[in-house]
């Protein structure tokens, strides 16, 4: 539980008391939904955040403070799958992975009620724990096991350190970290798929087919422009080029794959035939040199898949 004396909120605390729940339907099945009176309270002029790490299911749904998803949203078969992921990550990487939630949690709640907004950083654990517990069945994962231990110890101590707001600036570092996890799960998975030998490692992120890969999370700035996001995503592939010694670099970039004119909507089927056509192309292109960008998305509301390849010398 994280308590906090706001000073600016006192204009809010009308706000505060008329929040009722908010649920999102989509093909009659409510998607998500939001409950304040889990998250947070306001009591004689004192805001009490309720962080939590346990996960908890409702009407379906699966989340925590306050907080639900459908199944689907997740990536995931059930909302059991969830649950069954969050209790073997948990033992697998330790207390740190589950003192992490609580200020990712924390974070959620205190954006909500002093900006009004709402961010969904709350799944990015949820989404890394389901990829990561899917890959173990089939491929070593001891290597990023390994890598989620060093970054989470150090992140939850530095935390618990700070008994100011500073932590809550920080909290977006490790959902970055948490964000490019859960796109290099997502990328070894489409290319297991693909009928593709994967090797998870650090420095690069995995050898597909033997080829160096490194993957990364690149969501669009609404403040940026088509040309400086394009020039944002060649600077991002130069890095990975550079920095991270490999041959191939995967962009997970969201629906903006199509928004840019790079893919167009087609059936699952066919979809599902270009994302393995793209990276065979891009395995090509990387053993001979061309320094190979695979850019690629996927929608979990409809499962859709997409990618494109562009290649070039960063």
């Amino acid at each position: 539980m994280t308590t906090v004396t706001p000073h600016r909120l006192a204009m809010d605390i009308r706000v505060f008391r008329m929040l009722k729940d908010i649920s999102l339907a989509a093909d009659g099945r409510t998607m998500f939904k939001f409950v304040p009176s889990e998250a947070f309270k306001f009591e004689k002029g004192e805001l009490t955040v309720l962080a939590q790490s346990r996960l908890y299911k409702r009407e379906g749904l699966v989340g925590m403070v306050g907080a639900y998803f459908h199944p689907t949203i997740l990536s995931a078969s059930s909302c059991g799958e969830v649950l069954d992921a969050w209790e073997w990550i948990g033992k697998e990487v330790g207390e740190s992975f589950y003192q992490m939630p609580q200020y990712l949690t924390a974070g959620f709640v205190l954006r909500k009620v002093m900006t009004r907004n709402m961010n969904f950083a709350v799944i990015a654990p949820m989404e890394v724990a389901i990829r990561l517990h899917r890959l173990s069945r089939v491929i070593d994962v001891k290597p990023k096991i390994d890598e989620l231990k060093r970054a989470l110890e150090g992140n939850v101590k530095s935390w618990t350190k700070d008994q100011t707001l500073g932590w809550y600036k920080n909290v977006e570092q490790i959902v970055r970290f948490l964000s490019d996890l859960n796109s290099e799960f997502e990328f070894a998975l489409f290319s297991f798929e693909c009928g593709l030998s994967v090797k998870l490692a650090k420095k690069p992120d995995m050898y597909v087919a033997e080829v160096p890969v490194e993957v990364k999370s690149l969501s669009r700035d609404s403040s940026l422009s088509t040309r400086k996001y394009t020039r944002k995503l060649i600077d991002r592939a130069t890095r990975a080029f550079q920095a991270q010694h490999a041959e191939l670099v995967g962009l997970s970039i969201g629906i903006d794959l199509v928004l840019l004119g790079l893919a167009k909507r087609q059936s699952a089927r066919v979809r599902k035939k270009e994302f393995c056509a793209a990276l065979e192309n891009s395995l090509v292109f990387a053993k001979n040199r061309r320094k190979p960008v695979l850019l690629f998305y996927h929608d979990p509301w409809t499962g859709d898949v997409q990618a494109r390849t562009e290649t070039g010398r960063p």
